[in-house]
This record gives C-alpha cells, sequence and structure tokens, in this order.
C-alpha cells in the first residue's frame, strides 16, 4: 500500500478551481494593490515636482485674503464720522474692489510671482485698515489759524505806511 504523501495545501488553501471569477478576483485584488501604490507614492512625488499644489494653494490663499480684505474695508466705509476719513475709506474700497475683480478673472493665468506681488499689495492694504482701527488716518483736515498771519498781514500794512510818510 502506497502512504499517502502529505500536502499542505490540502488542508490550509480554499478548494476552488482556476474559473473566470477566481482571476478576476485575483486580477482585480493585485490592481487594487497597484493603484493604492501608485496614489500613496507616485502622485505626491509628481506634484511636488511640478509645484502644482502650491500654485493652487497660493492662489487659493489669495482669494480668501483679498476677501477678508474687502470685508474689514467695507466695516469701514461709513464707520467714521468724519468725512475725510469714510473717503479715504471709501478710496480703498474702490481699489480693493478692483483688485478683486482681477484677481477673479484672471486667477488660473497668473504666474507665481504676480500672485506674491499681489499678495503683498493686500498686507500694505490690510495694513491701512490696522491703522484706521488705531484710528490714525493718511488723509488729514488740517486746521488754519488766520490770526497769525493776520497780525502780520496788518504790521506790514502799518509798517509800509509809516515808511511812505
Amino acid at each position: 500500500m502506497k502512504k499517502k504523501r502529505f500536502n499542505i495545501r490540502d488542508y490550509y488553501s480554499s478548494k476552488r478551481k482556476r474559473d473566470v471569477v477566481t482571476v478576476s478576483a485575483v486580477g482585480l485584488f493585485i490592481l487594487l494593490i497597484l493603484f493604492q501604490f501608485y496614489i500613496t507614492l507616485i502622485v505626491p512625488i509628481q506634484l511636488k515636482r511640478h509645484g502644482t499644489l502650491l500654485e493652487h494653494i497660493e492662489k487659493d490663499r489669495m482669494m480668501t485674503q483679498i476677501d477678508a480684505l474687502r470685508g474689514r474695508i467695507n466695516w469701514a466705509v461709513g464707520h467714521y464720522k468724519d468725512d475725510w476719513h469714510n473717503g479715504e475709506a471709501s478710496l480703498v474700497k474702490e481699489v480693493a474692489d478692483i483688485f478683486a475683480q482681477h484677481i477673479r478673472s484672471h486667477h488660473s493665468f497668473m504666474t507665481p510671482q504676480q500672485v506674491a506681488q499681489l499678495r503683498e499689495t493686500m498686507r500694505t492694504y490690510d495694513k491701512i485698515c490696522d491703522r484706521w482701527s488705531a484710528r490714525r488716518f493718511y488723509i488729514q483736515e488740517e486746521k488754519l489759524d488766520p490770526l497769525p498771519y493776520a497780525k502780520a498781514i496788518s504790521r506790514d500794512i502799518l509798517q509800509s505806511q509809516k515808511t511812505q510818510k
């Protein structure tokens, strides 16, 4: 009598035949593993190499910054009692609106240098808003005291009358 040989596959493997369903399941499993490998390792390397992700993030930050800036400026317009200060806020509001229109229509064509330049300009306008919060404005109404000038003119007139006599 022949002794039956011990085969580990008989005890630990599934008893499936090689059919279309089994082959397709194993194939899909291998494709899934390869796709995960591609997504986790290769795609981030490609994005970093091209700087695509960084450009989109900077453009998105620029859009957020201009919206926040316009919100601060819109709050300032009409908030101050003095017409001079409201006029300064209105002027800055008009410029910010022009920036926003330009950014919204051309943001996809902007280079990283242009984005950086516009963000720096918006930081400047943000500093202007900070000055407004501290009640410091660029446009100041200067009050003129006419009394010293009137005294100087009358003194000159009196002196010229004395010299003519």
